[in-house]
């Protein structure tokens, strides 16, 4: 889960800062008061909302959300320890770096409370699995339907600047993003990738062309090499809670592989 450091800045419909929370707090199981029945019903709660996400075809932020509940459970299992990070989202997909996790010991409890916690953890950690599960297995199958092509420079693949065009049919919307890359070579588990939404609107408005031409914030020079990735889908999925943040792991898988199989050496007969 914890590959790459992903920067969002596309419109959205609201302020990101709207959006992007998280639904528990991280040391919910330690919050007053510390009762079987009271704590399964704030899990279910939360977790009808898990179900709103996936019935809405929605894996970020909720994905996210549950892996790291998930492994902040194991762990407290494990070595009696809490997980949280103070990272402020700034997208929908923002990952959640190991050396952004924040470990604190578990509080100490009475012996009452310490059966009522047990109870909690083994209940909760049975259903965060379930539904970490549920979302893997979903985004697998969304990552696994989305397909591409590279419409211009395709030898420049490389390149550190490009843009990605994906075309919605039922609403004959074309959406255009330009992207940068910081380093092509990830830095342990590290990959920057920053994306801007330059174009929402009618296929017919512009032609793609214009739409790079008015809108790009790419220099001229860059924006001759740059490749243009044009990504489609069997089914249509929410933008940016779903196709985005996959469009841009599957970008960014694309050119960090063809990278490494462009420089191995060739072996003459």
């Amino acid at each position: 889960m914890f590959k790459f450091i992903l920067f969002d800045l596309s419109f959205v419909y609201k302020k990101m800062e709207d959006i992007v929370k998280l639904n528990l707090d991280h040391d919910w199981i330690f919050q007053e008061p510390i009762d079987f029945e009271h704590k399964k019903y704030i899990l279910l709660a939360y977790l009808k909302k898990m179900d709103d996400f996936l019935s809405q075809n929605k894996i970020y932020p909720a994905f996210i959300e549950v892996s790291l509940q998930l492994a902040s459970l194991q762990t407290l299992i494990k070595e009696n320890i809490i997980l949280s990070t103070n990272k402020k989202f700034i997208s929908f997909d923002d990952e959640v770096l190991l050396k952004e996790l924040i470990a604190q010991p578990a509080p100490k409890l009475n012996e009452q409370d310490k059966d009522e916690v047990d109870k909690i953890i083994k209940f909760s950690a049975k259903k965060f699995y379930e539904y970490f599960s549920l979302f893997k297995a979903y985004w697998q199958m969304v990552y696994e339907s989305i397909s591409f092509s590279i419409k211009r420079n395709k030898k420049l693949f490389d390149n550190k600047c490009g843009f990605v065009i994906y075309g919605e049919k039922t609403e004959n919307q074309i959406h255009v993003w330009e992207y940068t890359l910081s380093d092509i070579e990830p830095i342990g588990d590290e990959q920057n990738i920053k994306v801007d939404l330059i174009y929402n609107g009618n296929k017919k408005d512009l032609t793609l062309n214009q739409i790079i031409e008015n809108f790009s914030t790419i220099s001229d020079s860059h924006r001759k090499k740059a490749p243009v990735y044009e990504f489609k889908t069997d089914k249509e999925y929410p933008i940016n809670e779903t196709l985005l943040p996959l469009f841009k792991r599957k970008l960014v898988g694309h050119i960090y592989q063809s990278k490494k199989f462009k420089n191995i050496p060739t072996i003459e007969a």
